[in-house]
């Protein structure tokens, strides 16, 4: 039998033009229920990560942020805001 640990690692990659439909039917698979890839989506504006039980947006525009909060009110986590000004 083989050790499990082969099976371990990381693989850093830097992928160029991604288009965003792409990006979307991703988020679509993970959210449908296949196996996330840990995967970080970024450009000038923001950086997404999804997993199986949460998205993270993390972005500098106060404006787009504020606005993607009202949008997804009903689903938003807001228990850290009280630590951000």
């Amino acid at each position: 039998m083989e050790d499990k640990g082969d099976y371990t690692g990381v693989v850093y990659e830097h992928v160029k033009h991604i288009k965003l439909d792409e990006v979307i039917s991703y988020c679509l698979n993970v959210y449908r229920g296949h196996t996330a890839a840990y995967i970080v989506f970024f450009d000038s504006d923001f950086l997404l990560y999804v997993s199986t039980d949460v998205v993270d947006v993390i972005g500098t525009d106060v404006n787009a942020i504020r606005s993607l909060k009202e949008t997804y009110a009903q689903i938003y986590d807001s228990l850290h805001d009280k630590y951000v000004e």
